[in-house]
């Protein structure tokens, strides 16, 4: 089986996923491609397609390059900062999926924590600043503290088991 594994990452959280899951891979042929500065091929058997959640969504020009997939396996990985967030991945997940085609086997997503920038925790704060809600203000304080260093080992390991048992299962 030939692997392409495809991603986004503005800030190197998800690159660290993607090479991570690359090392899992071996020793099956995989390529590892920066969709930034890279066309992915339309070879491969299975795409791993990863991505930094920014303002709650994927990258569109990768939803775009995802449309065009026919007859692939396709497993969907992301990083996001606010990932702790009970059902930001259902959220995300149902976006990104919903642009397969219905001739791909979609292999399922998993969203590990990744860091909040500063400009990030910034923008939060202003936006949170202006309900008054001390509450809401000290939540995002408290995820971008526990944001920070991640994805972690242990994290990069789940997504390489749920990988794995991702494609024993498809």
């Amino acid at each position: 089986m030939k692997y392409e594994i495809v991603y986004i990452s503005t800030s190197g959280c998800t690159k660290k996923v993607a090479q991570a899951l690359a090392e899992a891979v071996s020793p099956q042929p995989c390529r590892l491609i920066n969709f930034e500065m890279e066309t992915p091929s339309d070879d491969a058997d299975v795409y791993l397609v990863g991505f930094c959640v920014r303002h709650g969504a994927c990258p569109y020009a990768l939803l775009e390059w995802m449309e065009t997939l026919e007859d692939k396996k396709v497993m969907l990985f992301a990083t996001g900062g606010l990932a702790a967030v009970d059902g930001y991945q259902k959220r995300i997940e149902a976006v990104a999926a919903s642009f397969l085609s219905d001739s791909c086997e979609y292999l399922g997503m998993h969203l590990c924590q990744g860091e909040i920038s500063p400009e990030g925790y910034t923008h939060f704060r202003s936006c949170l600043s202006d309900s008054g809600d001390e509450g809401a203000l000290q939540n995002i304080r408290q995820l971008y503290a526990y944001s920070q260093g991640h994805p972690n080992t242990q994290e990069l390991q789940d997504a390489c088991n749920f990988m794995k048992n991702a494609l024993k299962q498809h």
